[in-house]
């Protein structure tokens, strides 16, 4: 394991000491952080967890400037406690940012993971503590430098690497996060990075099923869990990884129905099972496997921008499903993001630092582009009757000076 860099922390800003000196108690002291939008306070919790997260939202709506607020100290067991605090609109914007932010560098921390290594940790979800704030495990003792290098360290764009540990015999490995992300790609890669697996994909209910979730357009709501038979899913999963057999569905996204054959799929003794689906982190899925006891890892990915996404979404409609750029557009107003943000996000909070990962994926026409400016290159490939291809997207963009 090659070893990690120093990082060197600035001083934090003039309103924060003087408010860390005035409003801490003797033991508390905001200590600086390496981001300038997220601060540190180093405590030991003495007024308990529900009060330091408020404590945090107070100190947020004092430092405009601060997306998140991360309290750290010892738990008592020889780890590290910590809180992340963010702001509510974090929950509702299209891109990764605040406490999600937070949580996705942690997660994709290698100090972290060396840690939970080196001090044999078990696995522990976090704790929610309201919608703005969680309650985070981390493997050993962490002071401040320790918090910063995880911290900048995260988050870095991964490179063939999954950065999680597997464990022994049958695993699943749940591959979850916003549709765009590149989960499948991921697990079509997967043969490069693991010597054994088998991709399990999605379990959506018939398009035409009464009890397919709806909008209020009345338009099929593809981004709500109840579109996918949940339970059957962690049946088959929990069978696969029980005896190492399950007859699994097919389903044609082209005709929206599930197709009459079924997959027979064997796992061997050190097979990885992959479930590739923006619900794979769902908790009914991981409560099954805990309930259990069956090994599992849960990745969650994303991209830096949501727009990046939309740009994969419009270039995979296309080539997979036959479908143009303004049905993609209107799932992704109508149904994407706001499934997005009630049900898929939400699962990046229950990652476990030290044994889950984050994995950040690059989209090949990240520019920077907002949703209106992806509308008028669309509308310029169109125009010029070209693929909606990223070929065509990288031509059509200013060059970069």
């Amino acid at each position: 394991m090659q070893a990690v860099p120093s990082v060197l922390v600035p001083r934090p800003p003039l309103a924060l000491r003087s408010a860390a000196r005035v409003e801490s108690a003797p033991q508390d002291r905001f200590v600086p952080s390496a981001d300038p939008e997220v601060g540190l306070l180093q405590t030991r919790f003495d007024r308990g967890e529900p009060e330091t997260a408020e404590d945090l939202k107070r100190h947020m709506a004092r430092w405009p400037t601060l997306k998140a607020v991360v309290a750290f100290g010892p738990d008592g067991a020889g780890n590290t406690t910590a809180i992340v605090a963010g702001r509510p609109e974090d929950r509702t914007a299209s891109s990764l940012q605040g406490m999600h932010k937070v949580l996705a560098r942690l997660a994709s921390s290698p100090s972290i993971k060396y840690a939970a290594e080196k001090h044999q940790v078990g696995y522990q979800s976090p704790r929610q503590l309201g919608p703005e704030a969680v309650s985070v495990r981390l493997p050993g003792p962490m002071d401040a430098k320790a918090m910063n290098r995880a911290l900048s360290e995260g988050f870095a764009a991964n490179a063939g690497e999954l950065g999680v540990k597997l464990p022994p015999g049958r695993v699943a490995l749940l591959v979850g996060g916003p549709s765009g992300a590149g989960k499948t790609t991921l697990a079509e890669r997967i043969d490069d990075m693991l010597p054994d697996r088998r991709a399990v994909h999605l379990y959506y209910r018939n398009w035409e099923d009464p009890d397919y979730p709806r909008t209020p357009k009345r338009s099929l709501y593809w981004d709500n869990p109840e579109a996918m038979h949940l339970d059957e899913l962690s049946r088959d999963i929990t069978q696969l990884l029980s005896t190492g057999k399950a007859s699994l569905p097919v389903f044609d996204f082209k005709t929206g129905k599930r197709l009459p054959e079924r997959q027979e799929v064997e796992l061997g003794e050190n097979d990885v099972l992959v479930l590739d689906s923006i619900f794979a982190n769902n908790p009914r899925i991981v409560q099954a496997l805990e309930t259990q006891n069956l090994p599992h890892v849960t990745l969650f990915m994303d991209t830096e921008r949501g727009e990046d996404r939309l740009v994969r979404r419009i270039v995979r409609d296309y080539e997979h499903r036959g479908a143009g750029a303004q049905f993609t557009f209107d799932c992704w107003e109508e149904t994407t993001l706001p499934g997005e943000v009630a049900f898929v996000r939400p699962t990046l909070l229950q990652l476990d630092p030290a044994h889950d990962g984050f994995y950040r994926s690059q989209i090949p026409t990240d520019r920077g582009l907002s949703v209106e400016e992806i509308r008028e290159r669309v509308l310029d490939i169109e125009a010029r009757g070209l693929k909606p291809d990223y070929d065509a997207f990288s031509a059509l963009l200013p060059r970069e000076h």
